[in-house]
């Protein structure tokens, strides 16, 4: 973020958060140019499949190359202005929100998450061990990671868990798949420590962990592990494409689940691109009522303001 226009553009903003309130900036649902298409209410039960257009290839990546993240993203100074906008949103919410988006810059992190739960989020590298450890063992996975990544399906990520061998089997191998992608502070949990969810659902994922974590997975080759989970992101149902989801070429996995209290925490981390520029990102959020749809609808108001006024810098950068 630099530049006598933009730090103007995020003063106006402000005092338009201040004056108009939300509702004139990030009113749920409002679409501009650079935003995806409008979406239907979410809602908090997990629906039949409904497939979505095959996205487009991300820039920078083919099948045929070896792209990656280097060096690792690392945290930009925060900017003050942006910084106190986006507090002022987040007042005008309720409830507590952060988000982290990885771009050309490096690593940006703005509020302070609620919750380190990884929820349904951590179907990706799990999906992506299940993938590599099948092309060992002769099976096929697909059938199981479709509708875990696409619908969130439990059963399914419980059965690529299995396949994996014993619990402490699964996590290391998902801990191989993390530490690859960027997320080696990472361990994914073993035990049952909250029954009945499932144990690798209660996973400490820290927001930053998960924008480097997207943002290797978006420079993963296409042909790869990797890059083929990647491309099944793109698919998932209308339903659980908040967040994220509001920006183009959208390929994204949500992830959302109870705290001690009851209240929802809502995860999510993917990549898109906003005005031609890519970039990773990673959601936290607990709605003010501590509901899914209030969370959702919250977070997808959060990324609509921060396409128009954070997402200025340059695209995503992979290394051949």
């Amino acid at each position: 973020m630099n530049g006598v226009a933009g730090e103007g553009r995020r003063a106006l903003l402000i005092t338009l958060v201040l004056i108009g309130g939300i509702a004139a900036l990030v009113w749920v649902g409002v679409r501009t140019g650079h935003l995806g298409t409008s979406l239907s209410p979410v809602e908090a039960t997990t629906s039949t499949p409904k497939r979505s257009a095959t996205t487009s290839p991300r820039p920078s990546a083919s099948a045929t190359s070896t792209p990656s993240m280097s060096p690792t993203p690392t945290l930009v100074p925060p900017d003050p202005v942006l910084v106190a906008a986006f507090a002022a949103l987040v007042a005008e919410l309720g409830g507590e929100y952060a988000l982290a988006w990885v771009d050309g810059e490096g690593l940006h992190l703005l509020g302070e998450p609620p919750d380190e739960t990884a929820w349904s989020t951590i179907k990706v590298p799990l999906s992506i061990a299940a993938v590599e450890h099948g092309a060992a063992a002769g099976s096929d996975p697909w059938p199981d990671i479709d509708p875990a990544i696409t619908t969130s399906d439990n059963d399914a990520a419980l059965r690529l868990w299995a396949s994996l061998g014993t619990p402490q089997e699964a996590a290391a191998a998902v801990d191989e798949v993390l530490a690859a992608y960027g997320s080696a502070g990472t361990r994914t949990e073993s035990e049952g420590v909250r029954p009945p969810f499932t144990p690798f659902g209660q996973t400490q994922w820290s927001l930053v962990d998960q924008a480097r974590f997207a943002a290797s997975l978006a420079c993963a080759p296409g042909a790869s592990p990797a890059g083929e989970v990647r491309a099944v992101m793109g698919r998932v149902v209308e339903d659980q494409r908040w967040g994220i989801g509001r920006v183009e070429t959208a390929h994204l996995k949500s992830g959302w689940g109870p705290d001690d209290s009851g209240a929802y925490v809502l995860r999510q981390l993917g990549d898109g691109v906003v005005d031609g520029r890519w970039q990773a990102l990673a959601l936290s959020g607990r709605a003010a009522d501590g509901t899914y749809p209030q969370g959702a609808a919250d977070l997808s108001a959060l990324v609509e303001w921060w396409a128009r006024t954070a997402a200025d810098g340059p695209s995503l950068v992979c290394t051949q």
